[in-house]
């Protein structure tokens, strides 16, 4: 095997081999290549020739990247469970999540969480989305010292920042015996500058 894919198989956390497996590195290489030019047809008989082989992960593994938005969540799942161990499989289950939360689909959100070990920030802002759904009253003061603690921002945070800057607007408004961290004055005006700049720690998607 050539030696740079031979990492590779030990990063894919790839299953036993199959010693029948008809695959070849060639095959890998050319797996990759179909993927990179979205020939998903050549990519697919590549992946079912390299069944056993111990890169087998990665042809499925281009093939669902880019489209997790659509993919049933049964065939991610069965990606995850074959191949629960690696990097590969962080980076599907990070960017199943993202999108995920970017269609709202909560309850699959939900029940996958539990299981991401990494700490991405979209992730970590559509589970304030997540709870913002169930009305879960301590997002707002979490999204808050969330806005103030960062610098760059996604996008999937400002719906909790928004929300949080609401709550915060309706204390500033009315005496609250609630002991807060900085004055209502700072209250109010970090509302504000929620409500108008809070797009501005956006990234761009990629």
């Amino acid at each position: 095997m050539i030696p740079a894919l031979a990492c590779l198989a030990l990063l894919a956390g790839a299953p036993a081999s199959d010693t029948r497996a008809q695959g070849t590195d060639a095959d890998v290489l050319s797996a990759r290549e179909a993927a990179q030019k979205g020939q998903w047809r050549a990519l697919d008989t590549l992946r079912r020739k390299l069944a056993g082989h111990p890169l087998e992960a990665y042809p499925t593994f281009w093939a669902l990247a880019p489209n997790l938005d659509r993919t049933d969540p049964t065939e991610v799942r069965g990606f995850l469970e074959r191949y629960p161990r690696g990097p590969l499989a962080e980076t599907v289950r990070r960017d199943w999540l993202r999108a995920l939360g970017a269609a709202g689909s909560w309850a699959l959100f939900r029940e996958e969480l539990p299981r991401y070990i990494g700490d991405d920030p979209d992730v970590a802002c559509y589970a304030l989305q997540e709870r913002l759904a169930r009305d879960d009253r301590e997002v707002a003061g979490e999204a808050r010292a969330l806005f103030l603690q960062a610098r760059d921002a996604p996008a999937s945070c400002d719906p909790a920042f928004n929300a949080a800057a609401a709550v915060f607007r309706t204390q500033a408004r009315a005496p609250s015996p609630l002991a807060l961290k900085d004055s209502e004055a700072c209250q109010s005006s970090w509302a504000f500058s929620v409500s108008t700049t809070s797009s501005l720690h956006a990234v761009p998607s990629k």
